[in-house]
């Protein structure tokens, strides 16, 4: 029986046989549903992964226009897609109040957009809301990374597919729909604790590999570590390279091998080569891909298998669940475009370490040069001047920024700041750096001190920087001399 519901789950996933899905959803905050006018007869025949994120048949939000559209456009279902897997772990990363606000925004936003693309774009609706859904895709996954974000761009296919495994082990109840509400978070969650792992609610690349390993050929048939195919290996493998005998190689998938289900995979390849344009990501790239495949299953309709509906649904379903990497591994184009994609990633990456880097060594070389006696002593006459500056300001005034005691307390401890420096730098001239301190630009403050200082004063007045600086005094002569600040006994 464990047999047979296993294989039965493998010719699912390789889109042999079509899964039966109920409208009970696997996740928490569903959609208000009610009834509408939309005919939803073609998109009855086809699984979740291909259909919109919303049940046309009841969905009533965020407007007819959009509803309509999204269930009749094979471009717009592919970005609707691409926005609920992105809005979907920003939104489980928030918590209490900044969640729903989150939620809230968003709502908002698909609002707005209703109003936008009916009135503005009356003519081409479908090409507004899909133009503005990648777009608040893009903005919502640039709040994401590692995990979370490998997670948005994985195919909804694969989202499917990891929500039906956790359901078959027991972590998820309902169906398998594809979308990550807080009840799929939490499911991932216990899947991971139950092996002893971080209960971070995205499951990491090798997680994601063992839970739909288990769920196919069972769960003690790999061992944790085992190396991922990677999309190195993909391209090798897609251009025919002999050379490589690594054993982790992935192989073209055996639906895609023969039969119309090749046809259609190699319509849609093609396309991509045609369009000859970078991808900005995987999801762009596979939001693609599936258009053409759904077109070219379209064109099946009117060829010599225009009456085999079932067949029609099942080679979308099953190209639709296919990763990027089993894609590349038989479409020589995708696996350029897949290659493309993760040469641009590297060099983003390799470009903000650099920026980075550069930005650490620049604020050392800073923190270093802050540290010559020289410069502390000018720091210290810069933090002196605003404190001045304060104490004479309060003549006249009823506010008091400094008082006679403070101003005081600076002068004495610039003076034996002053001291200090000068026993430790023989040749130093407190009087030139007097001077210079005064100029802009002067060393002494760091850029980020000085900001800070100008920040306080734009937001509180005198008051605040000059606070700061009085404590910046006294902090300096405290690293210099630290039993000067402890008061003496006087009692």
């Amino acid at each position: 029986m464990k047999k047979a519901r296993i294989l039965c789950r493998l010719l699912v996933t390789l889109g042999v046989v079509s899964a039966e899905w109920s409208s009970a959803s696997a996740n928490s905050d569903p959609v208000p549903a009610g009834p509408t006018e939309i005919s939803d007869d073609v998109l009855s025949e086809m699984d979740p992964s291909s259909r919109p994120t919303f049940d046309c048949n009841t969905a009533k939000w965020p407007s007819k226009l959009i509803i309509a559209t999204v269930c009749g456009n094979a471009e717009a279902r592919a970005a609707d897609w691409e926005l609920i897997s992105a809005y979907w772990p920003v939104y489980a990363m928030k918590s209490g109040p900044t969640r729903t606000t989150f939620r809230d925004q968003h709502v908002a936003w698909m609002n707005r957009l209703s109003a936008v693309c009916g009135e503005k774009s009356a003519s081409r609706p479908a090409a507004c809301i899909v133009k503005n859904y990648k777009s608040r895709a893009r903005q919502y996954r640039e709040a994401l990374k590692n995990d979370a974000l490998e997670e948005a761009l994985w195919s909804p296919g694969t989202h499917v597919a990891v929500q039906q495994a956790l359901i078959d082990d027991g972590y998820l109840k309902g169906s398998a729909d594809g979308v990550f509400g807080l009840s799929t978070r939490a499911a991932i969650a216990g899947y991971q604790g139950s092996r002893g792992e971080e209960q971070s609610g995205f499951l990491t690349g090798s997680q994601k590999a063992r839970l739909l390993r288990e769920e196919v050929i069972g769960a003690d048939s790999t061992q944790d570590g085992e190396q991922k195919p990677t999309i190195e290996h993909a391209v090798t493998n897609a251009a025919g390279n002999s050379n490589v005998l690594d054993s982790h190689s992935p192989v073209c998938p055996a639906l895609l091998q023969a039969g119309p289900a090749k046809s259609v995979a190699e319509y849609a390849d093609a396309s991509i080569n045609e369009q000859g344009r970078e991808f900005k990501d995987e999801y762009d790239l596979n939001s693609t891909f599936q258009v053409a495949v759904s077109q070219a299953t379209k064109n099946l309709r009117t060829g010599r298998l225009a009456d085999d509906v079932m067949l029609h649904s099942e080679i979308e379903t099953g190209i639709g669940r296919l990763t990027p990497v089993e894609l590349a591994a038989c479409l020589p184009n995708f696996a350029r475009a897949l290659a493309g994609i993760e040469d641009h990633r590297q060099q983003q990456a390799e470009e903000q370490r650099r920026l980075e880097n550069e930005k650490t060594q620049n604020e050392a070389d800073e923190q270093r040069a802050a540290q010559q006696p020289e410069n502390i002593l000018s720091r210290t006459y810069q933090h002196y001047r605003i404190v001045k500056r304060c104490y004479d300001s309060r003549d006249g005034y009823a506010v008091v920024y400094i008082s006679d005691a403070e101003m005081e307390r600076a002068r004495t401890a610039a003076k034996r700041i002053e001291q200090l420096l000068q026993a430790k730098d023989t040749a130093m001239d407190p009087e030139r750096i007097w001077t210079e301190s005064a100029k802009p630009g002067a060393v002494g403050m760091t850029e980020r001190e000085q900001a800070y200082v100008a920040l306080m004063a734009l937001s509180d007045g005198e008051g605040a920087p000059c606070k700061h600086s009085l404590a910046q005094i006294d902090g300096i002569l405290a690293k210099l001399d630290p039993a000067s600040t402890i008061p003496e006994k006087d009692f």
